[in-house]
């Protein structure tokens, strides 16, 4: 494999492939990847995973390439402890071929390159960086490469680069007259691209003498930057690279003017000079262009952190059953290490920005009320460096979440991507981390897919700017994969999709707008231009309004199921969300979709959900109008009054203070509710009396008694709680409750039975509202007489029984009047508990 032979007519092989495979042990072989002149390249199966077999077709059965064997096994040993470089791992020559062995990677930087998301300056530079390192150390081992180039330099999904495929067997001069050498050993994928140093190409009267050089490596390495930084474009053909050689071709004027960094642009142009002695040593260019063109983190912290984190996990876990498991050591590591890895970048507010909450402690306890916590922990940064190492972190992680083994680790890793994304362009975001995070939605356990959900919901909405090429990125590609969480099996997946739809619903109706600007601005039609688009596609641009329509309609579907999920827990998720739905939907769908089926929550069994209506009706209200609120809402408040769980009361009370402050009350309603809803101060509750009923109390600006014990000029809601009279004692309550509870025989509970239901209200003129017991409240003087066991009332004997027995808990004179006052209360609250 030598100079010698590049003369030969190229061999067919006599045998099949397979025939040549077969002579490795355990080893199977699966396709061809290339097919060169000189060697023939497949992929094959070994026990422990994918490999790459290079075989090269002896001539003859006495050809030998024993000098070749050395040489490599030479360069096997001095590289087997270099990070990015992987040398061949095991050479032998049967009596058919010669064969190389190394691992299969999936990607190489000339696939990278063309791949979306595409490379942004800060990982180019990162690449850059560690193949400068990995050639500084082979350069130490006194090992040169040979054939540097975009083909040679393969990738891991997390962007570490290894130099692979070392070539000592090729000849290390060329004829400059003679392409035939070059096509036969070096261009092997036909691109005729030539990164080969101009001092390897020698005239015919010049002699073939003497050994690879560092420099020759570095301009090979310049020539690959080269073509990094021009997207993809080569730097030199052959024949460029011969013309530049005779100084009749300029890179710098053709391309490398088109390098946006200037710092790269020099550290190329030094690479890539044609005098081998002005080009630096790898070592270097590390030093001269630091803090140039690769930050300094690279240096002191990055290149040394990601390197032991991999070192670490890959002598831990040596055997075949285990390999997979160090994916989950770099997620627990960069987890542990947020601290650190965000001070050695430069964050200045890092210790506000990565508070370690962790999604697993409270996703596996299925608490949802944490998220709330979670998102207050995070906040948005709104001006910062994009250039600042966080994408390499980034790419590490999306590139571990699917495979990691323990569902914790991918929580975990969900946690990680949510904090760091906010260090992140917009593009960055959806481009890179929203495909992974989207895979998890389909994931086994229920928790990886809640951390999923929430992640892509915060992700999204942090989200200020698209693309033009994204603008469908909801139509097509999130609201189908949503469809499955309505449905989902695991009833917390819907709830935390319950909590979170608002959100998404706000984005996506976001997104459309922006789509809008870019559809007004024209720029839309020149994105459509360069791409391909079927007939039936729906990324055919449509109108904004049927846009709108088609969100609506899928996001309608959404609602009614979780309205009518048969878990309270998801409708009452979904409460949080009913204000910002409301104001999506128009007003007919809101009164005909969301409120038609909200009503029905009160008669749920679920007093958490009741509390959760009422907790979230004063936005509703503000939404639904007057109108609403007179029909639907207003007599389903006032019948809450009496549900016999009083945290439901309490918060009844409280929305409707809310309600009156907002002025939704005409004057005469605001006295009205008034006269049902100072007797509950002398509620025993202490929610119910001293609540936020206070305010509604003091926006009243009423002081008259019974209820304060004296009057009060400054009306303040400490003035208020000091003077109200003390409640009613809760063993008189529960007593008295006990009481209307057996009434059969009762005279003073007659009166309450004979009312259609506590604090009704009628409807008068068809408008407006009168209620039942305002008139006790006719005058002051009326009020003060209002006692309860005075010689208008008529008791049984059953009820004097309970007067002893009340009086014996301690009621005294005092306490008639309150018992009286809640007397219908009380009795309505009795017959509910029956």
């Amino acid at each position: 494999m030598g100079a010698h032979i590049s003369t030969i007519l190229p061999f067919s092989m006599p045998l099949s492939i397979d025939s040549y495979i077969s002579e490795i042990p355990d080893v199977e072989y699966r396709k061809s990847l290339c097919s060169s002149r000189f060697m023939k390249t497949v992929r094959c199966q070994y026990f422990e995973g994918p490999i790459v077999v290079k075989f090269f077709v002896k001539p003859s059965h006495s050809y030998t390439f024993k000098d070749y064997i050395e040489k490599l096994e030479f360069v096997r040993q001095k590289l087997s402890n270099i990070p990015n470089v992987v040398p061949f791992r095991r050479v032998f020559e049967t009596e058919k071929a010669g064969y190389l062995l190394r691992e299969f990677f999936f990607i190489s930087l000339y696939d990278r390159i063309s791949t979306r998301p595409f490379l942004q300056t800060i990982e180019k530079k990162w690449i850059v960086f560690q193949l400068l390192c990995g050639l500084r150390d082979c350069h130490s081992k006194q090992v040169y490469h040979g054939d540097i180039k975009i083909e040679n330099i393969m990738m891991t999904s997390w962007n570490w680069v290894y130099l692979v495929d070392f070539s000592c067997f090729k000849p290390k001069f060329l004829p400059e007259d003679n392409p035939a050498d070059f096509s036969y050993f070096y261009d092997s994928s036909s691109r005729r691209v030539c990164y080969i140093a101009p001092e390897r190409f020698l005239r015919s009267d010049e002699e073939y003498v003497g050994e690879l050089t560092d420099k020759m490596d570095i301009f090979s390495l310049g020539c690959v930057i080269a073509e990094l930084f021009l997207e993809g474009t080569p730097l030199f053909t052959l024949s460029q690279l011969l013309k530049y050689r005779q100084g009749e071709y300029d890179p710098v004027s053709a391309l490398l003017n088109k390098v946006e960094d200037p710092e790269v642009k020099s550290l190329i142009c030094h690479m890539i000079s044609l005098d081998p002695e002005k080009r630096l040593s790898a070592e270097e260019y590390l030093e001269k262009w630091k803090n140039k063109v690769f930050p300094d983190y690279f240096y002191t912290f990055l290149y040394q952190y990601i390197n032991s984190i991999m070192e670490h996990s890959q002598k831990r876990y040596s055997g075949v059953n285990e390999k997979l498991l160090y994916i989950d050591d770099y997620i627990d590591r960069i987890y542990q290490d947020l601290d650190k890895i965000a001070y050695s970048l430069g964050f200045d507010d890092y210790e506000n920005i990565f508070r370690k909450i962790s999604l697993s402690k409270f996703l596996y306890g299925n608490s949802i009320t944490r998220f709330e916590i979670y998102e207050q922990s995070v906040p948005i940064v709104k001006s910062v460096s994009f250039d600042n190492g966080v994408l390499i972190f980034l790419s590490l992680i999306i590139s571990s979440i699917r495979n990691a083994i323990k569902p914790n680790s991918r929580i975990v890793a969900c946690d990680i991507l949510l904090i760091f994304s906010y260090r992140t362009t917009d593009e960055t975001k959806h481009d890179l981390c929203l495909p992974y995070l989207v895979s998890l939605l389909n994931d086994d356990v229920p928790s990886v897919r809640m951390a999923a959900l929430y992640t892509i919901t915060h992700l999204l909405a942090s989200v200020t700017i698209i693309t033009p090429i994204n603008i469908h990125l909801f139509s097509e590609y999130i609201l189908p994969m949503l469809n499955r969480l309505v449905v989902d099996p695991n009833p917390c997946v819907r709830t935390l999709y319950a909590s979170c739809i608002s959100s998404i619903v706000n984005t996506a109706q976001r997104f459309l707008n922006m789509a809008e600007a870019f559809r007004l601005g024209g720029i839309l039609e020149s994105t459509d231009n360069e791409t391909e688009l079927d007939e039936n596609s729906s990324s055919i641009i449509m109108t904004y309004d049927n846009s709108l329509d088609y969100l609506k309609k899928a996001f309608r579907e959404h609602v009614i199921s979780l309205l009518t999920d048969t878990n309270s827990n998801v409708r009452r998720s979904l409460m949080g969300s009913i204000e910002s739905l409301c104001m999506f939907f128009c007003k007919q769908e809101a009164d005909d979709l969301i409120l038609s089926h909200l009503i029905t929550y009160l008669n749920d069994k679920d007093w958490m959900l009741r509390y959760s209506f009422f907790d979230h009706i004063v936005g509703i209200v503000t939404y639904v109008g007057k109108q609403g609120l007179e029909e639907y809402i207003m007599p389903l408040m006032i019948q809450a009054l009496t549900d016999i769980e009083e945290f439901v009361v309490a918060k009844v009370i409280s929305s409707l203070t809310s309600m009156t402050e907002l002025g939704l009350f005409q004057k005469s309603m605001v006295w009205n509710l008034l006269a049902i809803l100072l007797r509950f101060t002398l509620h025993p509750n202490a929610l119910i009396r001293i609540g936020e009923f206070v305010s509604f109390y003091s926006f009243s600006k009423l002081s008259r008694k019974p209820f304060l014990r004296c009057d009060i000029i400054d009306i303040t809601e400490i003035a208020l709680l000091e003077n109200l009279h003390t409640q009613i004692s809760r063993p008189i309550f529960d007593l008295a409750t006990s009481w209307a509870m057996q009434s059969e025989k009762s005279l003073f509970w007659k009166s309450s039975k004979s009312k259609e239901s506590f604090m009704s209200l009628r409807h008068v003129n068809g408008s407006k509202f009168q209620f039942f017991s305002t008139s006790i409240f006719s005058s002051e003087d009326e009020i003060e007489k209002a006692t309860c066991f005075n010689e208008n009332i008529c008791l049984s004997e059953d009820d004097e029984q309970w007067i002893i027995k009340l009086k014996n808990l301690g009621m005294t004179a005092s306490d008639e009047w309150k018992l009286n006052l809640l007397k219908d209360y009380i009795w309505k609250i009795a017959q509910i508990s029956l």
